[in-house]
């Protein structure tokens, strides 16, 4: 992904407010310890998106690909721009969006790197 722009805040901000409307993820989901707790460090993403990678039920079972493909986002930004993220006030916590809605509103703001994530199918 190095030759993906940087991405930024107002083309984030919308994604996370999509991911937290997953169900599920009223409080963060997979990446709570960066978006609900402001832990901005690439340490905690990375922790967020090991977790996001393996299957641990009962709280999150089976592989998270929308907070796999946040992490991986996230991970590409700033600490202050990761920080600015995750002190938005997050009101929009319905659990009312499909995998598919989610996927709609990435590609919608960062076509590029919906575009270089890996598709299902080719993850095995």
């Amino acid at each position: 992904m190095s030759t993906i722009i940087k991405p930024t805040v107002p083309e984030v901000l919308p994604i996370v407010e999509a991911f937290y409307r997953l169900p599920g993820n009223g409080v963060g989901g997979v990446l709570h310890v960066v978006l609900d707790d402001c832990n901005t460090e690439d340490s905690s993403v990375r922790f967020c998106r090991d977790s996001a990678a393996t299957d641990n039920p009962p709280y999150f079972p089976g592989v998270d690909r929308p907070g796999l493909f946040l992490s991986d986002v996230l991970l590409a930004m700033s600490r202050t721009q990761r920080r600015k993220l995750a002190m938005s006030n997050h009101e929009i916590r319905m659990n009312d969006l499909t995998e598919s809605e989610f996927w709609d509103i990435a590609a919608l703001h960062l076509p590029e790197w919906v575009g270089a994530f890996p598709q299902k199918s080719e993850e095995g």
